[in-house]
């Protein structure tokens, strides 16, 4: 199957894994689809903070190291992951991945509830090129890229 050029890269925190995938589960079946199929990043697209994905094995005993690995690359940039506040590390992450990446843009994805902490932090506001997608529009945004992945 040939690989999908989806325009930007994505980044997730852990209030999109401990909200929206809890509620839907299936979401880590899509998150594999296009992290497999993303043009030039195969099984490396969706981002998630080293330091985040080690607490979701921490808290959730029965989710598979292998599963989660499929679903989300666990990046790890060693001046970064010392960044103790989350929302800032990852504002951080999406600032840094479109430095090297040719997509030049990247979204932050999260839940409804955590958005205004991106959107009020003092690093987000010095950034064109990164974006918080949250909740309904979040899952809208995965549905529309497993689409282009399933899609004959």
């Amino acid at each position: 199957m040939p690989s999908i050029n989806f325009g930007v890269r994505l980044v997730f925190d852990k209030d999109f894994y401990e909200v929206e995938i809890k509620k839907n589960p299936k979401l880590l079946t899509k998150l594999m689809y296009i992290n497999t199929r993303a043009l030039g990043y195969k099984r490396h697209f969706n981002i998630l903070s080293k330091k985040i994905f080690n607490k979701i094995l921490e808290n959730n005993k029965s989710m598979s190291r292998e599963l989660l690995r499929c679903s989300f690359y666990d990046f790890e940039e060693e001046k970064l992951e010392e960044i103790e506040n989350e929302t800032e590390r990852i504002i951080k992450y999406a600032i840094h991945i479109i430095k090297e990446d040719p997509q030049k843009k990247s979204f932050i994805m999260t839940s409804k509830g955590k958005e205004d902490d991106y959107l009020n932090n003092r690093h987000f506001q010095n950034s064109k090129d990164v974006s918080v997608k949250s909740g309904e529009e979040a899952i809208e945004i995965l549905n529309g890229f497993f689409e282009d992945c399933t899609a004959k």
